[in-house]
């Protein structure tokens, strides 16, 4: 997993890609593979140097690379070149010409967007990630298309670390703008900040403002109202990774392009009594 570190370290302070593991550790168990977890930075300058040394010692038959950051990925090219198999988890429209797994964000946003138009929504805020994040990326421009088709103007956005102290930030900078009758959270800690304040502010959730978080997590659950969400399917999408990767390690494959198609998950905080 590639960190950046100008932002905050989620891979250990939150349980985000706790069910993604899983769903890798799932396959790789049933197939007697075991597997090894490393957490890199994308400024680390021995990072190049991490994968020569993969391909060059052969204790990995394959790797799955899950980049936070929208960058150049040089460490593509020995891949390639030797060809050791490998797979990583981001967007199709950034190129297909390596072997990856879209979440498909942009349709994620757009859930959400479409749930907004239906409740009447006309004010309309977003808390997202790093601006460079790649699935952030994806998530805002699928929402704000959204919002453009379904005739919503008045809207705003802010830039949090997926974490809920940025969440809470953004939503305090967001209510001097103006109050908004809905709220996007590109991850369910953000959307928790985001409650505190709306809390303090005495509003309430949904009957006055609607608050729609990202990626399922069992937060959800633990808060109230009770957050809706866009599931990313972290265990399926784990359990495609790894399976690709071993179709890939067993010549099934000479390249792969898979997809997996988040789902809006309905629950207590966008649906007025």
């Amino acid at each position: 997993m590639n960190l950046c570190a100008e932002y905050a370290d989620i891979v250990h302070t939150t349980s985000l890609f706790y069910y993604l593991q899983q769903g890798v550790l799932a396959v790789v168990d049933r197939a007697d593979y075991s597997l090894r977890l490393e957490v890199k930075a994308h400024e680390d300058p021995g990072l190049l140097d991490y994968f020569e040394q993969i391909i060059g010692d052969k204790t990995l038959d394959g790797i799955i690379i899950v980049p936070q950051y929208r960058r150049d990925y040089p460490f593509l090219y020995p891949l390639q070149k030797h060809g050791f198999p490998y797979v990583m988890m981001r967007p199709a429209c950034f190129g297909r010409d390596v072997n990856h797994l879209d979440l498909e964000n942009y349709h994620g946003g757009q859930l959400v967007a479409q749930l907004f138009a239906q409740r009447g929504c006309s004010r309309v805020a977003m808390i997202n990630g790093p601006e460079t994040h790649v699935d952030a990326i994806e998530r805002e421009r699928g929402f704000f298309e959204g919002l453009v088709a379904a005739g919503i103007k008045k809207v705003t956005k802010r830039y949090g670390d997926f974490t809920v102290p940025s969440g809470s930030i953004a939503m305090q900078s967001i209510m001097k703008d103006f109050t908004p009758d809905a709220i996007f959270c590109a991850n369910d800690y953000m959307a928790a900040g985001a409650i505190k304040v709306l809390r303090a502010h005495r509003l309430k959730i949904p009957d006055d403002v609607a608050v729609v978080g990202y990626d399922n997590t069992d937060l959800c659950l633990a808060l109230d109202p009770t957050l809706t969400t866009v599931d990313y399917r972290a265990e399926e999408v784990g359990r495609c990774l790894a399976t690709g990767l071993l179709d890939l390690v067993g010549g099934k494959v000479r390249s792969l392009g898979m997809a997996v198609r988040p789902l809006l998950v309905e629950r207590e905080s966008h649906q007025k009594k």
